[in-house]
């Protein structure tokens, strides 16, 4: 979109200076054509990328982190096996079973990968925009738009903690609400 923005205002620059020199060059009457495409482009990507893939994908430490706490809530024993290598097994404290991935236990597996996903997605997005809005003042809402296409679409750190299922968009919400 940006880079449609600026091509249109430079052609327009470009043409309205040919008409004062009198220059004989043809340029194009139309340069907001380009600007369709570029969105049509940035759209594409934020639902493949963006979107589309991250909602395919298994969101394993969701899944696990989720049984853990349905083991420590339901079945009264501990949820850390130590006999599997360190990068397979859980890592998180009694406590952040309890307090947040307890309430997830009280759906089905299913529900619960679709409804964290967007929870986690809509977490992440308002902590950006909270982020943004306090960071940058004067932002008019269409460049806050465009920040937060470029961070769905492009930002591999957010990308992956969603893709992973873990609990970081959240965190992220609640350390910028504890901020303001």
């Amino acid at each position: 979109m940006v880079v449609g923005a600026i091509i249109a205002r430079r052609t327009r620059e470009d043409t309205t200076a040919s008409v004062v020199t009198g220059s004989v060059q043809a340029l194009p009457r139309h340069p907001t054509v380009w600007a369709p495409i570029v969105v049509a482009m940035t759209f594409t990507v934020l639902f493949n990328w963006g979107i589309l893939e991250q909602f395919s994908m298994t969101q394993g430490e969701f899944l696990s982190h989720r049984r853990a706490a349905e083991i420590m809530l339901h079945e009264d024993r501990s949820p850390y096996d130590l006999g599997r290598p360190v990068w397979q097994r859980i890592n998180v404290p009694p406590s952040t079973f309890v307090l947040f991935w307890g309430p997830w236990t009280l759906l089905s597996p299913q529900i619960g990968l679709v409804v964290h996903f967007f929870a986690h997605y809509a977490a992440f997005l308002a902590a950006a925009v909270l982020l943004l809005r306090s960071n940058v003042p004067g932002l008019r809402p269409l460049e806050v738009g465009l920040v937060l296409l470029f961070i769905i679409s492009l930002f591999v750190p957010w990308r992956e903690s969603i893709w992973l299922g873990q609990p970081n968009g959240f965190i992220l919400l609640l350390v910028v609400l504890g901020l303001r």
